[in-house]
């Protein structure tokens, strides 16, 4: 979108009403960009607020300055495919990627095969699917599209603290979309799982 605005009026030497004209459109203009991303004038009692913030493309920020308690926030380009934006926070330390949490989600394995429900998520689908032989529990969960880019993201699987021998160990897959968790055991295992994908 566009506004039209004309600089350096009313001036000084201008009859007024030759300016008028002009003065009505930079009126117009002022009153239509406040209403871009945020609440405008009254009657509305949030006027001024933020209702989003939009980006047309990436930004190039200079580093805050190392005197100052300064920071930004900003859209750029993603490490692992460069033509999408990530969201980014830098300060006087370093720059840390907002938007690296793609997915995650709790659940309660099952006594049997079946669709276990997710107790907390987001970006995945509505149940995970367990399927089990005497030793193993399978998990696979199918993540929403577009939550990861492709098969590189970084996947952190946890249950309950355990030591010794009863610690579980998982191992994880990702291909496609489709998250696919394992625990060998010998024993029943009914403790919350819990699973964060991170990519940028």
């Amino acid at each position: 979108m566009t506004f039209t605005y004309t600089q350096g009026i009313p001036s000084a030497t201008d009859n007024p009403s030759d300016d008028q004209p002009n003065m009505t459109i930079n009126n117009d203009s002022n009153y239509a960009i406040w209403q871009v991303d945020h609440h405008g004038f009254a009657p509305d009692p949030t006027g001024g607020q933020h209702i989003q913030q939009t980006y047309p493309g990436f930004a190039n920020p200079s580093a805050p300055s190392a005197s100052e308690a300064a920071s930004v926030a900003y859209p750029a380009a993603g490490v692992d495919i460069n033509t999408v934006a990530q969201y980014y926070f830098q300060n006087t330390a370093a720059i840390f990627p907002l938007s690296a949490i793609r997915a995650f989600g709790v659940f309660t394995p099952l006594e049997f095969p079946g669709n276990a429900t997710i107790i907390n998520s987001w970006n995945i689908n509505a149940h995970v699917v367990q399927t089990d032989t005497a030793t193993t529990y399978v998990w696979t969960i199918a993540l929403k599209s577009g939550a990861t880019s492709n098969d590189h993201a970084a996947v952190f699987v946890v249950a309950p603290s355990q030591t010794g021998s009863s610690a579980p160990i998982f191992q994880w897959t990702l291909v496609s979309n489709v998250l696919t968790i394992t625990l060998f055991t010998n024993a029943t295992f009914n403790q919350n799982v819990s699973f964060l994908v991170l990519e940028i």
